[in-house]
């Protein structure tokens, strides 16, 4: 089953309206699958600061 999108717009005074009209989606290829999220490269991971 194809993937498919719509882009809307929404405005407090008319509501929301399609600025595009429906378009399939097409696959660019295979995802690599892994079992975690990788290490954090931000220095504040490193450094232990927070927010």
């Amino acid at each position: 089953m194809p993937m498919t999108s719509k882009m809307y717009e929404v405005d407090r005074y008319a509501g929301a309206r399609a600025v595009r009209e429906e378009q399939q989606a097409v696959a660019l290829g295979t995802v690599e699958t892994i079992g975690c999220y990788p290490v954090c490269q931000s220095p504040r991971c490193f450094t232990g600061a927070s927010s």
